[in-house]
């Protein structure tokens, strides 16, 4: 985090270097907070300003990440009065690289104000109350549309009694073309007989089941995440699971030999399958 605390005399230069690095989405990670001393050497104001990313892949709030071309990226914008001061016209400003792409009306709960220039803005009407009170939070979702290296930046500024505050904050974003297929692998069933579900014992490269017959499917990505695991019987789409574990009940009667296979696409639309033949008997 860098923490910049400026006189008054100082804060117009500042102000604009500031604003010159949020507009030019310069690769920057962390934070810069700009305020302004009050005449009260024991109250001061700040804000708690957070933007990051959902990875997929790690399953948590990042502030760098990779991502692939065609994929989507969520964002959560998070600002919180922590200061000795009430906070008002309150302006939060998020500006995304030339690469990210705002999907409209993905905002939630609040709604941009206005959206320019890839900066997508909201503008808050009511009180900021000191002391932790209350807080902003919205998430919305961009898509990824080229490959590409750089900086999403947020940028907050507000008023209190006696003089303002901004802080800018910047998250870093590589975009780029995955052209790998994911893993995939029918784990369950192998060769052997199958009665209800269960292996009673072992068979030579043959599988055979009596009755119901669970399928279970294992498939990663080493790049992205898996979008979903389509799972077809005789060329019958009879599944589409979309979070693991990738697993199918098959419980319809049937007699004869099947083609059991599993199509298995990653966020960029690669993909890669598996199959396997069953004698199935009831």
């Amino acid at each position: 985090m860098i923490v910049m605390v400026i006189k008054r005399r100082m804060s117009i230069p500042l102000l604009i270097l500031a604003s010159c690095l949020f507009f030019l989405g310069t690769p920057i990670k962390g934070d810069v907070n700009i305020q302004g001393f009050s005449l009260d050497d024991k109250a001061s104001p700040d804000m708690d300003a957070t933007i990051e990313m959902w990875d997929p892949v790690k399953e948590e709030w990042v502030d760098e990440i990779n991502v692939a071309v065609t994929s989507q990226l969520t964002f959560r914008v998070y600002v919180h009065n922590v200061g000795d001061y009430d906070l008002f016209d309150v302006e939060i400003k998020c500006h995304l690289p030339p690469f990210l792409e705002y999907v409209e009306n993905s905002s939630t709960p609040y709604t941009p104000d206005r959206i320019e220039n890839n900066t997508i803005m909201w503008t808050v009407t009511s009180l900021f109350h000191c002391c932790g009170g209350e807080a902003f939070e919205t998430y919305f979702v961009a898509n990824v549309t080229d490959e590409g290296f750089g900086t999403c930046s947020l940028m907050v500024s507000a008023s209190y009694e006696g003089g303002g505050i901004a802080k800018f904050v910047f998250v870093t974003v590589n975009a780029f073309y995955d052209t790998y297929p994911p893993f995939v692998d029918i784990v369950k069933p192998g060769s052997g007989l199958y009665i209800s579900g269960k292996r009673v014992f072992p068979l030579p490269k043959v599988t055979v089941a009596i009755g119901k017959l669970s399928i279970e499917i294992e498939s990663n990505d080493s790049e992205l995440s898996i979008q979903r695991v389509e799972l077809y019987i005789d060329g019958c789409l009879v599944a589409n699971l979309t979070e693991p574990p990738y697993v199918y009940n098959w419980s319809e009667r049937g007699f004869g030999r099947y083609e059991i296979r599993a199509v298995s696409y990653d966020t960029a639309g690669n993909h890669a399958e598996d199959s396997i033949r069953v004698l199935k008997i009831f």
